[in-house]
C-alpha cells in the first residue's frame, strides 16, 4: 500500500508540474486583462457612439486572441461524469486541422503555396503599415491606432513562421499521439472517462475560440468599413478610408478601387483567425491531450498495483507509458516556448499602448500627479537621510 500511495503521489506531482509549466503566464494575463478592462471603460466615457462601437469590436478581438491561456484554469471543473463517447476525443484535433489548413500551416500536411501566400501578404501589409507610421510620425494618436491594429498581424506572421520552422517536430508529435485515440489502449472505466473528459473540454474550447475570433475580427472590419462609408456618404470631400490604416500605393478615388482595396484588407480576417488563433488551438488541444493522458495513467496505476495478476509485466508497461508522457511534455515545451513568449509580449505591448492612449486625454493631470509623486519621494528620501545622519 505504501508503494501505491508513493506512486500515486509522484504521478500527481508530475501532472501538477506539467500544468504549472504550461500555465505560468496565467496570472500575468489575468492582471493585464483587468487593467485593460478598466482602461477601456475610462476611454468609453469620452467617446462618441461610433468610436465606442469600434473600440468594443477591437477589444473583443484583442481579448480572444491574447488571452487564450486563461480558460486552462477551468480544466478541473470539466472533469465530471458524462456519457462515454470515445469517438469524440479526436474532434478537437480535427477542428484544429481544418483551421490551420486554411492558411497552410497544418504540420503533417503543410500546403506550401497557401502558407507562402499568407506570409507574403502579411509581410506586405506590415511593411505598408510601417511606412504609414513613418509618414505620420508627428501624429501620435494616429501612430497609436496603427500599432493597436497591426500588433495582431505581426504576431500572426511570426506564429506562421514558427509553425513552418517546427513543422517536422510537430508532425512527429501529432503522428505519435494518434494511437492514443484507440479505445483498446484503455482497460478501466475511470481511465477512459478521464481521457474522454479532457478531450471533450479541448473540443469545446477550440469551437468557442474559433467562433469568437471569427465574430470579433469580422465585427472590427465591418464596423470600420460601415463608419467610413457613412462618413463618405454624408461628406463627399472626406475621401475613402480603409478599415485598417496602411500606406497605399494607389489612393481609392473611386468606388471600384475602394472595393478592390477593401477586399485586399479582408484577408486580414483569415490571417488572424486561422494564422494567429489556429496556432493557439493547436497548442491548447495538444496540452490538454497530454494532461488527459497523465490523468488516465494515474487511474491505471491504482488498478495495476492492486491487481496481483501479472503485475511485473503491467508495471513495465506503466513505466514505458510514463516515460513517453515525459517525452511528450518536454517536446511540447520545446516547440511552443517561442509562441508563449509571443503571447506575453503581445499582451504587454497591447497593455502599454492602450494605457498610453488612456492617459493622453488626462495628460495635465497625469503630469501633475507624477510631479507630486516625485516631490513626495524626494521629501521622504531627504527625511530618511536626515534621520540616519542624526543617529550617527
Amino acid at each position: 500500500m505504501d508503494n501505491i500511495s508513493v506512486t500515486d503521489n509522484i504521478l500527481d506531482l508530475e501532472l501538477a508540474e506539467f500544468l504549472c509549466v504550461q500555465h505560468t503566464n496565467l496570472i500575468t494575463l489575468l492582471g493585464s486583462t483587468i487593467h485593460l478592462c478598466l482602461i477601456d471603460y475610462d476611454n468609453l466615457i469620452n467617446m462618441s457612439i461610433q468610436q465606442k462601437a469600434k473600440l468594443i469590436a477591437f477589444d473583443i478581438t484583442r481579448d480572444c486572441v491574447l488571452n487564450t491561456p486563461l480558460p486552462y484554469c477551468y480544466i478541473g471543473r470539466c472533469l465530471i461524469n458524462e456519457e462515454l463517447d470515445f469517438g469524440g476525443t479526436v474532434k478537437a484535433l480535427d477542428l484544429t486541422e481544418r483551421a490551420m489548413r486554411f492558411v497552410g500551416t497544418w504540420p503533417p500536411k503543410s500546403f506550401q503555396p497557401i502558407s507562402v501566400f499568407f506570409l507574403i501578404y502579411l509581410i506586405i501589409h506590415c511593411t505598408l503599415a510601417i511606412i504609414d507610421i513613418a509618414a505620420n510620425i508627428t501624429n501620435t494618436e494616429y501612430i497609436i491606432s496603427c500599432l493597436m491594429e497591426n500588433v495582431f498581424n505581426v504576431v500572426a506572421f511570426l506564429k506562421i513562421c514558427v509553425c513552418k520552422i517546427k513543422r517536422k517536430s510537430l508532425a512527429k508529435f501529432i503522428d505519435d499521439i494518434k494511437s492514443d485515440f484507440t479505445l483498446t489502449n484503455y482497460y478501466y472505466e475511470e481511465e477512459k472517462m478521464a481521457f474522454v473528459n479532457y478531450n471533450k473540454f479541448s473540443r469545446k474550447f477550440v469551437i468557442i475560440l474559433l467562433i469568437v475570433a471569427i465574430v470579433a475580427a469580422s465585427m472590427y472590419y465591418f464596423f470600420s468599413l460601415a463608419m467610413n462609408v457613412e462618413i463618405v456618404l454624408t461628406n463627399s470631400s472626406y475621401g475613402y478610408r480603409l478599415p485598417y490604416r496602411v500606406w497605399l500605393l494607389i489612393e481609392p478615388t473611386n468606388v471600384v478601387t475602394y472595393v478592390c482595396l477593401c477586399f485586399y484588407q479582408f484577408l486580414i480576417i483569415p490571417s488572424i483567425v486561422f494564422g494567429y488563433v489556429g496556432t493557439d488551438c493547436l497548442f491548447v488541444s495538444l496540452v490538454i491531450h497530454v494532461s488527459g493522458l497523465f490523468s488516465a495513467l494515474s487511474y491505471k496505476v491504482k488498478y495495476v498495483l492492486n491487481d496481483t495478476c501479472d503485475r511485473e509485466k503491467r508495471l513495465k508497461q506503466l513505466i514505458i507509458r510514463h516515460v513517453r508522457l515525459i517525452r511528450l511534455s518536454e517536446s511540447l515545451e520545446t516547440d511552443f516556448n517561442f509562441i508563449i513568449l509571443l503571447q506575453l509580449i503581445a499582451t504587454i505591448l497591447q497593455f502599454c499602448i492602450v494605457g498610453y492612449d488612456a492617459l493622453v486625454p488626462f495628460r495635465g493631470i497625469t503630469l501633475q500627479f507624477l510631479k507630486e509623486y516625485r516631490k513626495n519621494i524626494g521629501i521622504r528620501s531627504w527625511s530618511s537621510n536626515s534621520s540616519s545622519f542624526d543617529d550617527i
